[in-house]
């Protein structure tokens, strides 16, 4: 039988790491992976009750600001096994998820955001809980870079979903503050320029292909945000 493959999964604890690490936990592979989790503190509670869903998770200590370090400890917790994968989201991209579309002043910053940056280009958007279902241990994704997003979207087209499933346009507030945000903050500025003038459609129809139950927006508005339906 063949060793388990090692992957190091980097912010295990945060809403994209957790997605993953859960899939391949609840699939039927699981005890191909030895999966490795990077903390700050394996004596915490939320690094211990990580370690407690698997004997396939193995907790490793480090920081990103030391990465040879980290790959260190990595390395001596699988006895020398060598790293197979690598999971990591950027914090450049993280807000490309739907779950940044919030029912409080944050979410309508967001939304304010988009609004001031899009223009006429559709945003790529994916939901936290579809991160997961493209399976590590598959050949067909060996040495690919794949899009992932559940729908692509211009700000109009988000505005006119929340519409539909919930009876009012998307949440925005004052547009100022947006542009002040941007400029305050030189990496969310970076992004939404990003978007702005370069940013990437996905295949949704591929990756429906590949995944039938890739939610899109409006599936998402209705069975995983915090947005209720106006009565």
């Amino acid at each position: 039988m063949a060793s388990p493959k090692a992957l190091l999964v980097l912010g295990a604890a945060g809403k994209q790491g957790k997605t993953l690490v859960d899939t391949i936990v609840a699939s039927d592979s699981k005890s191909s992976f030895t999966i490795l989790v990077l903390t700050h503190n394996p004596d915490s509670p939320s690094a211990k009750a990580l370690a407690a869903k698997s004997s396939t998770i193995k907790l490793v200590k480090g920081n990103l600001d030391d990465v040879p370090a980290c790959f260190k400890a990595a390395l001596e917790a699988t006895n020398g096994t060598p790293i197979w994968g690598v999971f990591s989201v950027q914090q450049a991209v993280q807000d490309a998820f739907m779950d940044g579309l919030t029912p409080n002043f944050m979410g309508k910053m967001f939304t304010n955001m988009l609004k001031a940056s899009l223009g006429p280009k559709p945003l790529s958007f994916t939901a936290t809980s579809d991160i997961g279902f493209l399976q590590p241990e598959s050949q067909d994704y060996k040495n690919q870079a794949i899009s992932l997003a559940g729908d692509n979207l211009t700000f109009e087209e988000i505005s006119q979903v929340f519409q539909d499933k919930l009876g009012y346009p998307a949440p925005t507030t004052f547009e100022f503050l947006a542009h002040f945000v941007k400029w305050m903050l030189s990496e969310i500025g970076t992004m939404l320029r990003w978007f702005s003038e370069e940013g990437f459609v996905a295949d949704i129809a591929k990756l429906k292909r590949m995944n039938p139950g890739l939610m899109s927006l409006g599936d998402w508005l209705e069975k995983e945000s915090g947005f209720s339906v106006k009565n």
